[in-house]
């Protein structure tokens, strides 16, 4: 627990959580007699071997939430532009999905990975190292972590945007599945004129327009891991492109730019502290882009 909040913390300034768990009781008869094998020492060290071993495991698997989160509950006035937005510190292999009064969102011009899941359950879904066996292997010994900032953008707010809200991470070993939920109402008068955001005026052109939804501000791991650094965007006809220092990246065997535009980082070298930059753009609007950055720091 200690190393991961030490990482947690170097990241970002973590939000208090309460939890509670549930505790149970057995009772033995006085009249019982109980026969327990014996042990000897050896077998013994074994057992609480085994014992810190799930600890650690549970500790690299621990997803926390930070304080950059969106209140509970949201007020909004019709017409105008807003978003919900939380931040989370969670191990690489974590996959993160919002959901609207129990549905999965669908994300205009999202990218998804082909496979045997259903689409709509994958266009959620960041920082997923299971794409290729490699990674899969490579994702469950990593102990790198990233603070992972998720976004639900809502354009032009009406009455369809009144609903529960719901961001759900599951964690890359265990499958835990931790979750927050966010309810989002219209406040104000009907009447009261106000001017309308940006986007009301964009018609079905918002669609079109370059944003990136999730990805991470900061990362950090060990000599050797292997990273993804999720960027995923929604809009038609963008580019996406990465960049190590303002160097632009291409794909070798050092880097692999996903289908949905993450960046997989094999084997991190002792380079310290690094920045990468992802930029997604609009093929059809050149004014139009959307710029994100990650500080990497490797130990």
């Amino acid at each position: 627990m200690i190393r991961v909040l030490l990482l947690a913390v170097s990241l970002v300034a973590m939000a208090s959580c309460d939890w509670a768990a549930r505790g149970s009781s057995l009772r033995v008869p006085f009249d019982a007699h109980l026969r327990l094998p014996k042990m000897n020492i050896f077998d013994q060290s074994k057992i609480e071997a085994k014992r810190s071993e799930a600890v650690r495991e549970e500790e690299r698997d621990e997803v926390l939430w930070t304080s950059e989160c969106s209140p509970r509950v949201a007020g909004v006035r019709r017409g105008q532009d807003a978003r919900l937005q939380c931040e989370v510190v969670a191990p690489t292999g974590s996959v993160l999905t919002w959901y609207k009064d129990g549905v999965s969102l669908n994300r205009e011009g999202a990218q998804v990975e082909v496979g045997s899941t259903p689409q709509e359950l994958l266009e959620e879904a960041t920082n997923m190292l299971g794409l290729e066996e490699e990674l899969s292997s490579t994702a469950s010994t990593s102990d790198s972590v990233l603070q992972i900032s998720s976004v639900v953008y809502l354009d032009c707010v009406s009455d369809q945007h009144q609903a529960t809200y719901k961001l759900e991470v599951r964690a890359p070993r265990s499958q835990k599945s931790y979750s927050r939920l966010f309810t989002v109402v219209i406040v104000g008068d009907e009447s009261e004129t106000l001017e309308e955001g940006p986007t009301c005026r964009l018609g079905g052109l918002v669609n079109a327009l370059p944003r990136i939804y999730q990805h991470s501000p900061a990362a950090m791991g060990h000599v050797g891991d292997s990273v993804m650094l999720p960027c995923r965007s929604q809009g038609h006809n963008v580019t996406r492109e990465w960049f190590l220092n303002d160097e632009r990246i291409s794909g070798d065997a050092s880097y692999q730019i996903s289908g949905t535009g993450d960046l997989i980082v094999r084997r991190l070298s002792a380079q310290g502290r690094t920045r990468y930059t992802c930029r997604v753009a609009s093929t059809r609007f050149s004014a139009l882009s959307d710029t994100v950055l990650t500080e990497m720091v490797t130990m």
